[in-house]
């Protein structure tokens, strides 16, 4: 797979392989990010380009979702049925 000249596109070659092995780690994972959507990318490599442009947009709305506070609303709904019940039997 080792196709590419120069030394980063080895090293992004490599990164492909461990990838696609389910080797690769957090911080490999994030260098194949940046060099598919930030870098100019070479052209034997294109048909991954939009694989992780997609991949790289759904990692960022993950990290944005778990951002965001979620109200639990199981506790004031279940507060608010008990208090009806009780109002119901006085």
């Amino acid at each position: 797979m080792l196709i590419g000249k120069g030394k980063k596109t080895k090293k992004v070659e490599a990164l492909l392989e461990k990838y696609f092995n389910g080797d690769a780690n957090e911080k490999e994972l994030d260098l194949l990010y940046d060099y598919f959507t930030k870098e100019k990318v070479e052209e034997h490599l294109l048909s991954y380009k939009p694989m992780f442009e997609a991949l790289s947009f759904e990692r960022e709305m993950g990290k944005e979702l778990k951002r965001k506070p979620r109200m639990n609303w199981a506790l004031p709904i279940s507060t608010a049925a008990s208090l009806a019940i009780l109002m119901i039997k006085m």
